[in-house]
């Protein structure tokens, strides 16, 4: 194998995919520069990630990455529901181990990309588009109503993507949602 593509969605993760692997393969020793990472400068793009990071190295634009005629190339991506250090997710192991006060602070410390803004959404319209709250399946308004959920009631709080969010929620969430489940 020369090169290994996982999709990226939590290096740490990533790093012990290939380690796995490998010795379950066998195989002791693992070339050093076998893994390509752009989480850290692309974030985790979602289903983007594999084909990008494709392209990316076909056309010999990542450092000291170049994929050649004669490459052996694997790709692995992880499936629905994995949510063990899942960048979309903060589960329950994650909340109890912080030492913050609320949901807001918990996810400007652990996944502060959730808060950012995604842009506008016309010319017209400069305003950034930021993230909807919701509490279960119902609207809970701006991102800084956050700050009403302790930790201790949180179950989980999650991540929506745009285009996931405006099928299940509908129009209006071009920021994506931001989705706080509580323990019951």
């Amino acid at each position: 194998m020369t090169k290994v593509l996982l999709h990226q969605a939590n290096a740490k993760m990533d790093h012990a995919i290939l380690n796995r692997l490998f010795r379950e393969c066998g195989v002791r020793e693992i070339q050093e520069r076998i893994m390509p990472m752009t989480i850290s400068w692309l974030g985790n793009s979602s289903a983007a990630t594999l084909p990008t990071l494709y392209d990316l190295m076909r056309k010999g634009r990542m450092d000291g990455q170049r994929l050649v005629s004669g490459d052996v190339v694997a790709f692995a991506s992880v499936g629905a529901g994995m949510n063990i250090n899942s960048s979309t997710v903060i589960g329950l192991q994650e909340i109890r181990a912080s030492s913050v006060g609320n949901a807001l602070e918990l996810i400007q410390q652990a996944r502060p990309v959730w808060l950012r803004s995604r842009g506008s959404t016309s010319l017209r319209d400069a305003q950034p588009t930021l993230p909807v709250v919701y509490l279960g399946e119902m609207s809970y308004g701006s991102l800084e109503n956050l700050r009403d959920f302790e930790l201790q009631a949180i179950q989980e709080i999650r991540f929506i993507d745009a285009r996931s969010a405006t099928t299940r929620f509908g129009t209006g969430h071009t920021g994506g949602v931001i989705q706080v489940i509580l323990r019951p």
